[in-house]
């Protein structure tokens, strides 16, 4: 019989738990990477792309105007750092929602 320890945690493949900020990173990048690929699918590609392009440079650290962000704002939305703190599953997911949604389409 296992303990309770190992029952509450859920692992990601390398034994690590899963975190809360990580699967929100998740959720965010498979929100938009469904809305983008449906949209471009649509026939507004011009919005796809576009929509793709800022999610990945908001992602990667960059504001609208294309230069680093200092990060340094005092109120910063929680979206904002979670995305800070977890990109790569963000981009992950985003990659892989779009993906489908482009071949099932």
């Amino acid at each position: 019989m296992t303990s309770s320890d190992d029952t509450d945690q859920r692992s990601v493949g390398s034994g690590n738990s899963l975190t809360f900020t990580e699967l929100h990173a998740a959720i965010l990048g498979t929100v938009v990477g469904v809305f983008g690929a449906f949209v471009f699918a649509r026939g507004f590609r011009t919005v796809g792309v576009a929509l793709g392009a800022a999610f990945v440079g908001f992602v990667l650290g960059f504001d609208l105007r294309g230069r680093a962000e200092s990060r340094v704002e005092p109120r910063v939305e929680a979206a904002e750092l979670v995305l800070q703190r977890e990109p790569w599953y963000a981009l992950g997911a985003f990659v892989v929602a779009g993906a489908l949604v482009l071949f099932a389409l």
